[in-house]
Formats: C-alpha cells, structure tokens, sequence
C-alpha cells in the first residue's frame, strides 16, 4: 500500500495544488479543521475519520478520473492505514502544510510534502502496532 501511495499521493497533491476549485479548497479547509479540532479534543474517531477525508477530496480536488478510479480501489485500506496512528497533532501538522501547497498553488512544494507525509504515515503506523504489541502482551512475574 505504501508503495502504491507513495506514487499515487505526490501526484494527486500536485494537480490538487494545480487544478483546485475555490469551492473543493473549502471542503478541504472545512476538512482539516474538523480535524484539528478533533485532535485537539483527543477525539480519535473524528481526528481519524477528517484526515482520511482530506485524504479523498484532494483526489477530487486533482480532477484525474483515472486517479480518482484508482485512489478508489485502495479506499478502505487507505482508510484503514490512515487510523493506524496514535500522533494525532503530528498527522494534523503535516494536512495543514499540506493544505497550504494546495492553497498557494505550489504542485512541486505539495507533491514532496505528501511524498514525506506517506513515509511518515508508514513511520507512525509501525510505531502503533508495536505500541499495540507490546501493550496487550501479558506480563509475567517472576
């Protein structure tokens, strides 16, 4: 999955900063500031559930039907690898840098930030399944 969002996001980021609407730049910015708020809460579901959505409205934002078709038949493992985190505020960071490429339409600043965003994704759903490992793992006494 991984690999396949390393290719797939840089370039929907890139035409989302390139092609976006003033109306989808809304629904993005309404998205990230659920986000934000819910993050802020501690509010898990809702942080998770925003941030998989900016996730989908930057596709639609990058106006590619091929990438939208594509980008939809990874959704749910996109959505399930989005919720694989614990750092809210961190995921929270990148959207809003991200968001700020797409605003200022800047392709080439938003591509490398989602290409760094993915890797850090990877980085913090491996740190919450060994979190969850470790976790439940019963503690013997000696």
């Amino acid at each position: 999955l991984d690999e396949v969002r390393q290719v797939l996001e840089p370039m929907a980021f890139r035409l989302a900063a390139e092609r976006h609407r003033r109306d989808g730049l809304e629904r993005l910015r309404a998205a990230l500031e659920d986000e934000q708020e819910s993050a802020r809460s501690a509010d898990q579901l809702i942080s998770r559930r925003a941030a998989a959505d900016f996730h989908e409205i930057v596709v639609d934002l990058a106006d590619n039907r091929l990438l939208t078709d594509l980008m939809g038949g990874i959704r749910s493992r996109l959505r399930w690898a989005l919720a694989q985190h614990d750092d809210l505020h961190h995921i929270a960071e990148e959207h809003v840098a991200l968001y700020e490429a797409i605003r200022d339409r800047d392709g080439a600043r938003a591509a490398d930030l989602a290409f760094r965003h993915v890797e850090s994704s990877r980085l913090e759903r491996i740190a919450h399944t060994e979190a969850l490992r470790t976790s439940s793992m019963p503690v013997i006494a000696d």
